[in-house]
């Protein structure tokens, strides 16, 4: 009996497997992210994105590291995060501060405010040359 079954069975999870697979092929490629500013970025949360804007302050604690953009905490429109495994990966994070920036990341909510937790140094780039 258990070998009728199993043999009644086994097809029908083998062309499961080959229409998942077929599904997977026929995927589109994953979007590439969108780009937009740090004042757009509270309506993309979950998204995928660059986000552009200009870092207002820096703050730094033993726990995380804050990058606000456009305008200070409480006022800032956008916060790029970096907890304390990763700090280390941004040695005189102040240079950042009064520059313009892009962040790569996924879009949180974050008590109201979006934020993108960076965990590589190269999530975080200076767009803008100092002027001198």
């Amino acid at each position: 009996m258990k070998i009728l079954l199993a043999t009644a069975i086994l097809p029908f999870l083998l062309c499961l497997q080959l229409v998942a697979q077929e599904s997977r092929t026929n995927a589109p490629a994953s979007e590439s992210p969108i780009k937009i500013s740090a004042t757009e970025a509270k309506t993309h949360t979950g998204a995928e994105a660059i986000v552009t804007g200009k870092v207002a302050e820096v703050n730094q604690n033993d726990r995380i590291l804050r990058f606000n953009f456009e305008k200070p905490y409480p006022d800032n429109a956008f916060t790029a995060v970096v907890f304390s495994a990763n700090t280390n990966q941004f040695e005189h994070p102040e240079r950042f501060s009064g520059k313009t920036v892009e962040v790569h990341g996924t879009i949180k909510d974050y008590h109201g405010h979006p934020e993108i937790i960076v965990t590589k140094s190269n999530q975080l780039q200076v767009v803008e040359k100092p002027k001198g």
